[in-house]
């Protein structure tokens, strides 16, 4: 801000450099604090600074993406990936990629994401970049349900071997898993790692997880422990964040379960205010048209021996990396 009123106010001229730092450093300032609109709008005027920044330009799309300007975020992605070909970027390249898939993810357009998330792996593996690799099969998960569950639990194991110990993005991969085993129906398989992945320090993420916890919880019949989380999840004002309207859908199938119908469709209310893609919004919208009539009910159905040795060393990995000291 310093920077930026010595500019408006003529007492100096800043160099270009500090200019792009300062409009950069506020755009991450937003994002944040859960405004993609300032976001957008700093990180833009950064990358018009530096059009040649293929870092920079993937910043706006990601943004905009946060921002619900679907169509902005894909041409930005675009202009990443040809600004990262000219400049041999290959971190940005992926990056560029794996944006893309999330946005085509919340489009709705599947198939589509998927072939920007391989697109992204196959560049990360010829470029050596370990982590990019892993967070491509992590991407990969949740877009096997329905598809596969031997296809994700593939790539959840590959990514978790790629991040390695220590790496924060574990955290997220761990929600990401347990929502994988709850939609394939292993909710007592899914409440370790999530009880785990909460606990570990993250952002708006936590709520993300609270909500398949309290969706797990519910289908094995913990009456008392789902209303706890139902109250951690609402002890804080809903923010921003591009999987919190499915989150909140999966706390009203928990409801559902133990027939707390109140609760269902104050959740599903809620998750249609906040959902960042159509899909989400369709699932909310048509569940609550079901809460009073024909609401589905979870049931717990034993996971296969190897998931659940992943689950316990995933697990151990995450309360070892909390642990105190």
């Amino acid at each position: 801000m310093a920077t930026i009123r010595e500019l408006i106010e003529g007492t100096r001229h800043p160099e270009e450099g500090r200019i792009f730092d300062a409009c950069t450093g506020i755009g991450k300032w937003a994002y944040a604090h859960g405004d993609a609109g300032t976001e957008t709008s700093f990180l833009t005027l950064a990358a018009h600074i530096r059009p040649e920044d293929a870092g920079a330009a993937f910043l706006v799309g990601r943004a905009a993406r946060r921002d619900l300007r679907y169509n902005a975020a894909e041409e930005w992605f675009r202009r990443t990936i040809a600004l990262a070909r000219r400049s041999d970027d290959d971190a940005s390249y992926v990056a560029a990629y794996l944006g893309w898939g999330v946005l085509e993810d919340m489009r709705g357009r599947r198939e589509h994401a998927r072939r920007r998330f391989i697109a992204a792996w196959r560049k990360a593996r010829a470029a050596g970049l370990k982590k990019m690799m892993a967070a491509a099969r992590h991407y990969l998960v949740p877009l096997a349900v329905g598809r596969s569950f031997e296809e994700g639990y593939r790539h959840a194991v590959a990514a978790y071997k790629l991040y390695g110990p220590g790496e924060h993005r574990l955290g997220l991969l761990a929600i990401d898993v347990g929502a994988f085993l709850i939609d394939n129906g292993y909710f007592s398989a899914a409440i370790p790692i999530l009880s785990a992945a909460v606990e570990f320090p993250m952002g708006t993420e936590r709520k993300v997880g609270l909500c398949n916890l309290a969706r797990a919880v519910a289908a094995v019949g913990q009456r008392q422990r789902f209303l706890s989380l139902w109250l951690a999840v609402y002890e804080t004002p809903l923010e921003s964040n591009e999987a919190l309207g499915a989150a909140l859908t999966e706390l009203a199938c928990g409801a559902l379960t133990l027939g707390q119908t109140r609760r269902a469709e104050h959740a599903l209310q809620d998750a249609l205010s906040v959902a960042a893609d159509e899909r989400s919004r369709q699932r909310a919208a048509g569940l609550l048209l079901r809460t009073r009539s024909s609401p589905p009910k979870d049931r717990d159905k034993p996971a296969p021996p190897e998931v659940l040795r992943f689950v316990s060393r995933f697990t151990n990995r995450l309360r070892r990396m909390t642990a105190p000291g």
